[in-house]
């Protein structure tokens, strides 16, 4: 979970600023998060193949640390996809509520 951890604890940053007094700017933070945990997750992704690639083509790179990339890539590939589900239960429930 070396990659959940990061994005907790820039989560937790953020809020801690914000309740301090610190201005930010409207939506602005939220969607800064959201951007880097995209990115993360891409880059996680790109790297789990750029490495799975190089060991099909008989580089020596350890088979320890190809496992760990893919593993690093589905956990945040997971996350995301987890984080996007609750989003949209979440605009979902507030889309039935009665005016």
């Amino acid at each position: 979970m070396p990659t959940i951890m990061p994005a907790l604890q820039n989560a937790a940053q953020q809020a801690k600023q914000a309740t301090s007094g610190t201005q930010a700017t409207a939506g602005g933070d939220f969607s800064d998060m959201l951007k880097n945990a995209i990115t993360e997750t891409f880059q996680a992704q790109k790297t789990s193949e750029n490495m799975s690639i190089a060991v099909a083509n008989g580089e020596n790179i350890p088979m320890h640390q190809v496992i760990e990339s893919v593993n690093r890539a589905e956990l945040t590939l997971q996350t995301m996809v987890s984080v996007r589900d609750k989003a949209l239960e979440a605009y979902q429930e507030i889309i039935r509520m009665p005016i």
